[in-house]
């Protein structure tokens, strides 16, 4: 009957509603704490949907001890500002990261890349090198004691993130193994940290924390 139907139906609606109520739930506390703790204001501020993916992938993937600071922007000595799209802070080392959409396969070499599409880039690798050469100088600057500690020894690695599931390197440059896609990244960024044990920022962590915490967010 007509009115079966209808009682059928409603009942059919208020178990969807109840799947994508199920679907839509925050992550419960066990979950949570195998999350790396992410640093942001709102998912409003990121600029893409790469970057949002990427910032899902990192606190889903990562250590939870490791902490992601997302969107700062760095004052370069002559004044210009950089947009920085992710600072990760590992056990041992710290890591400026990029995120890339670029689909398909990418050739070049250390000054330029060449998309699947035929245009020509800059080499993101450079634009972060110089990132993590300045923000290692800053915290070198700042925090208690890592100047004395490390000195001038490498501890901060710049990382291009290429965040589209096609996406394939094909770059020829030393610094290769620093290009990453988004599905490597747990693995690679992880192996790059441990690599760092040897003159650790461990001691030193508290104190970059709290540096990077002050750095100007990027603007919306």
């Amino acid at each position: 009957s007509p009115a079966t139907q209808n009682v059928a139906q409603e009942n059919n609606k208020s178990r969807d509603n109840s799947i994508t109520r199920t679907n839509r739930r925050s992550p419960n506390r066990e979950q949570v704490a195998r999350m790396a703790q992410l640093v942001r204001m709102t998912d409003s501020e990121f600029m893409t949907p790469g970057e949002r993916l990427t910032a899902k992938h990192f606190e889903e993937s990562l250590p939870p001890s490791w902490i992601v600071v997302c969107n700062k922007e760095m004052v370069t000595p002559g004044g210009l500002a950089i947009e920085v799209d992710f600072i990760i802070i590992g056990t041992h080392r710290v890591f400026v990261a990029e995120e890339k959409a670029w689909r398909g396969r990418i050739h070049g070499d250390e000054n330029h890349w060449v998309l699947s599409g035929g245009e020509s880039r800059k080499s993101p690798l450079n634009k972060v090198g110089r990132v993590a050469r300045q923000l290692a100088g800053k915290l070198r600057d700042t925090v208690p004691g890592l100047q004395s500690g490390l000195g001038e020894d490498h501890f901060v690695d710049g990382l291009v993130i290429l965040s589209d599931p096609s996406a394939e390197s094909r770059v020829t440059d030393p610094r290769s193994d620093h290009v990453i896609r988004l599905d490597d990244c747990k693995a690679t960024i992880e192996a790059l940290d441990h690599a760092g044990k040897d003159r650790s920022i461990r001691a030193y962590r508290d104190g970059i924390v709290k540096a990077l915490h002050l750095l100007p967010d990027r603007p919306k």
